[in-house]
């Protein structure tokens, strides 16, 4: 049975990441190391060991005592009730207007299209694909309007100290967007030396594409914001950050939106 169940989780991770372009390699090689373990003869005492009413009783508690103590990342999905997306245009060497996506940065698509980036008037209440933690789950609880949700996002921000621009991480995000304009003026941007991975279809945009060798000059990131309520899904566009690269040089400006 463990041995089909396996075999199952293996077809399904491959089928996952050749449609949808997420990488499961490390569940991969765990899954693939456990049916060598389990089909090899000279494994069957540690396989039955493993099974043991006492050996599974303390798996499972160090699983939970786990879980609670060191708070692991979790499974989410984009259907959750707050998702924030960044939306990338640019403007080429050629003052054509370009849609980015999340694969252009390639071969960091997959952090960009999963990671929250650290960029915007205020820190967003999820992460990546709307995974939210317990404490801004409850403070969501009574928002049900746009206005609810800047009232909390708001009071985020001053209990965080920030508004999310001047940050360490913010002032990270913005170095690895202005090189990756820098590589697009040598031409050798990173998915130049990569094969395109497959396109998360739901981050594919409406209109013309980056043909991957025009230089870049400008980079616009806008932040769109989703709040999904019992009447309906709420939208909110927000300009973020404009990037402008001259030469060597680059000159960068935030949208500056108070905290009230």
């Amino acid at each position: 049975l463990a041995v089909a169940w396996l075999t199952g989780f293996v077809g399904f991770h491959v089928a996952v990441g050749a449609a949808l372009g997420f990488s499961f390699l490390d569940w991969l090689v765990v899954e693939a190391a456990l049916l060598v373990i389990l089909a090899h003869p000279h494994h069957r005492d540690l396989v039955n060991a493993a099974f043991r009413p006492g050996v599974a009783a303390v798996a499972i508690a160090t699983v939970v005592v786990g879980g609670r103590v060191l708070d692991p990342p979790r499974l989410a999905w984009i259907d959750g009730p707050l998702v924030y997306d960044y939306e990338i245009d640019a403007v080429d060497a050629n003052g054509r207007r370009v849609a980015l996506h999340a694969d252009d940065f390639a071969p960091y698509g997959q952090a960009f299209a999963f990671g929250a980036l650290p960029l915007g008037p205020r820190p967003p209440l999820a992460n990546g694909y709307g995974a939210i933690d317990p404490v801004a789950l409850d403070a969501l609880a009574g928002v049900e309007t746009l206005d609810d949700l800047d009232a909390v996002e708001r009071d985020a921000a001053r209990t965080a100290g920030s508004t999310g621009t001047s940050s360490d991480a913010a002032a990270e995000a913005v170095w690895l967007l202005e090189r990756f304009l820098d590589s697009t003026a040598r031409c050798v941007a990173p998915g130049d030396r990569l094969p395109a991975p497959p396109r998360h279809f739901w981050t594919d945009r409406p209109g013309t594409d980056w043909d991957g060798t025009t230089p870049l000059v400008r980079l616009e990131v806008e932040r769109v914001t989703t709040l999904r309520t019992d009447d309906g899904e709420l939208h909110r566009r927000e300009p973020v950050v404009v990037i402008e690269r001259d030469g060597v040089d680059h000159t960068v400006t935030f949208a500056s939106v108070p905290l009230g």
